[in-house]
Parts: structure tokens; C-alpha cells; sequence
């Protein structure tokens, strides 16, 4: 069995949800191993062994979350849409509300972690600035698995871009066309790094 890990969970009850790449089902299995989220692993003599996947990866279910593609067999799980801007917030109890409505109730394990290391105030905020844009919440019944966002399929998608235009430049197909566009995607890059790292020093700063 062939698996992508989509979701870890807080506790075993919960369980981890996986892309069995099979039969492209989501399927929810309690495998009482050690796996990480976003990783592809094969399970074969009782053994599960991370593998490179050159099928499926992050950006394959960011494309999916967001209905760019429709590869996946959901079953009882659904990928739920809203548009931005919205007001999305979590509670002490980790209940995710847009406005007065429940979303669900978040069990992914990296987000959590990131919630008790950031602080509700700081989590709200981050909420907040990215459902400015269309977000997406991986759920079944009331509980959110993963939360999936424009401003991170935004990222993926310009990374893909700019290997693109690297691999076609190392190529020596080095059209006028492509150094300006490569130009370009270095230079956001170097932007990115830069404000990224003032916002580091400021962080320390306080």
C-alpha cells in the first residue's frame, strides 16, 4: 500500500487521514507510527517506509483543496470553501468559527502546535490576514483535518514557476523572454527573504 499523509492528528482517536494512492481515496487509519504530514510512504511486511513521490506532493493537494484538479475519491470528507474576505476565528476550546457559524472543531496536529506556540491572539491574527483571500477546511462531520490556504497555493504555484524557468535558463534556452521572467522571479524571491528576515529581527527586537 502506497500512502500520502494529508493530515496529522492530535491524538489517536482521531486517527490520520491519508490519500491511499491506489485507489486515490481518502481514508481515515489509526497506523500507530510515526509519519509527518505532506510525506508519501509505502507499508509492506507490517513496515512503513517514507518514499519519494514523484506523483503526488503538497502542491497536488493544495490543487485539489481548491478544485483545481478532481483526482480524489472524498468519501464521507469534503473539502468546505469560503470566499474571502471573511471573518474566521478559533476559540479556547479550538472551535473554528466564520462569523457566528462553526466551521468545525481543528484536530490537526501542526496546527495546533503552532496555535500553542503563537498564542490564540497571534493564531487569530494570522486567521484573520489570510482569510482576507478563499480558504479551505479538509472536514468530516464537525472536525477540521487541515486548513489549506490561497496565500500558500499562491507560493507553491511561484515556486513551480520559477524551477520552470531555472531549469529551461541551465538549458541554455536562455531567450530574452525567459532571463527578464527569471529576472522577476528572482527579484520577489529576494524580496520575500528580505522582509521575511526584518520581521524576524523585529520579533526578536520585542
Amino acid at each position: 500500500m502506497r500512502f500520502h499523509v494529508i493530515s496529522k492528528c492530535i491524538d489517536q482517536q482521531d486517527g490520520d487521514i491519508l490519500i491511499d494512492l491506489e485507489d486515490m481515496t481518502l481514508k481515515k487509519i489509526d497506523l500507530n507510527e510515526s509519519v509527518e504530514e505532506d510525506k508519501t510512504y509505502v507499508k509492506a511486511n507490517e513496515q512503513i517506509i517514507i518514499i519519494h513521490n514523484l506523483n503526488w506532493g503538497i502542491k497536488d493537494s493544495y490543487l485539489e483543496a481548491f478544485s483545481k484538479t478532481r483526482k480524489l475519491k472524498k468519501q464521507e470528507f469534503k473539502f468546505f470553501k469560503i470566499k474571502g474576505p471573511s471573518n474566521i476565528y478559533i476559540d479556547k476550546n479550538n472551535f473554528i468559527f466564520n462569523d457566528d457559524s462553526l466551521v468545525g472543531r481543528l484536530v490537526n496536529k501542526g496546527e495546533i502546535d503552532n496555535l500553542e506556540n503563537m498564542g490564540i491572539d497571534r493564531f487569530n491574527e494570522l486567521l484573520n490576514k489570510t482569510s482576507k483571500q478563499e480558504i479551505v477546511f479538509l472536514l468530516r462531520g464537525k472536525k477540521i483535518y487541515r486548513i489549506f490556504t490561497s496565500v500558500k497555493l499562491n507560493i507553491l504555484l511561484n515556486d513551480e514557476n520559477s524551477q520552470i524557468n531555472m531549469y529551461q535558463y541551465l538549458n541554455k534556452d536562455q531567450s530574452n523572454e525567459i532571463l527578464e521572467k527569471l529576472k522577476v522571479d528572482i527579484s520577489v524571491a529576494h524580496n520575500k527573504l528580505y522582509n521575511a528576515l526584518k520581521y524576524i529581527d523585529e520579533e526578536l527586537g520585542k
